[in-house]
């Protein structure tokens, strides 16, 4: 079996697996964890609001006050997105030596 072959020997499907409109994860979120998240939310929402708006405005340390902007930023924008690069700005080049070749360099050594 080839690396581009299923365990049945069907070619594997490189890209988008799923037909258009076809989710590959059809039950979503489950409904625990979304009851969780509206329990932290009606509970502690406001209060942790206005805690990291306080910490932002009010805070002696510069470090916590950006720290609580951030946060602030990246709950309403998003995160900013970070490139992955190589030295030399390509590709990342990633070397996975195998079992049995770090087995003959270390005999060799």
């Amino acid at each position: 079996m080839s690396d581009a072959e299923n365990s049945d020997g069907s070619a594997k499907v490189v890209g988008r697996p799923f037909p258009k409109g076809v989710s590959p994860n059809p039950g979503g979120k489950s409904a625990e964890r979304e009851r969780l998240r509206r329990l932290i939310v009606a509970k502690w929402g406001e209060a942790s609001l206005n805690g990291i708006a306080d910490l932002a405005q009010n805070a002696s340390s510069e470090k916590v006050r950006l720290a609580a902007w951030t946060w602030f930023a990246e709950q309403s924008v998003g995160k900013a997105a970070q490139p992955v690069t190589g030295p030399d700005g390509g590709a990342v080049k990633v070397d996975i030596p195998t079992i049995a070749a770090k087995l003959r360099q270390l005999a060799k050594e």
